[in-house]
């Protein structure tokens, strides 16, 4: 049986930008969300889940970017150009529990953009199909946290039911 991992009372800390480790921690993560919401008290808060497939970089401590692919909806875009607010949300599932949280101001940055060449440099796929925009976000904040309402998990093979995660 396994020994039941036990929160430390660690609590939440917050950091000027992104160091180096964190932000390889944060690149090698396979999924992350992302989260805007609209300056009307009436519109609804968007989150998305993004499979990170070389889709995040760390281009500064304060500056990351990533491909936003073709999807469902144009939410994210929409909130970004109307108030610039956005929080990404990484969390491990595969080793010690753990959450980052990246806030700050995004931009959009399309193909037919000055910034888009400069910027598409950071990932090989960013002229592939399906690529969107490039979301570039100045990070203002940073917070990293325990996670253990997370916890660790382990994935295991995909089955005719789609892939399976236990604990």
């Amino acid at each position: 049986m396994r020994a039941a991992r036990r929160h430390t009372g660690t609590t939440a800390k917050t950091f000027d930008g992104v160091a180096h480790a964190r932000g390889e921690w944060l690149m090698a993560q396979p999924l992350f969300c992302v989260a805007t919401a609209p300056l009307s008290a009436d519109g609804f808060v968007n989150t998305s889940p993004k499979g990170n497939r070389r889709e995040f970089v760390v281009i500064t401590p304060h500056r990351v970017a990533y491909l936003d692919q073709t999807g469902p909806g144009l939410k994210t875009i929409a909130h970004l150009r109307e108030i610039g607010r956005i929080v990404i949300l990484f969390f491990a599932v595969a080793a010690a529990a753990r959450i980052v949280r990246l806030h700050g101001r995004g931009r959009v940055v399309e193909r037919h953009d000055p910034d888009f060449a400069l910027f598409a440099e950071y990932f090989p796929t960013a002229h592939d199909v399906g690529v969107r925009v490039i979301i570039v976000i100045d990070v203002e904040r940073v917070s990293d946290s325990c996670g253990y309402g997370v916890g660790a998990r382990r994935r295991r093979a995909p089955s005719h039911d789609g892939p399976v995660v236990a604990p």
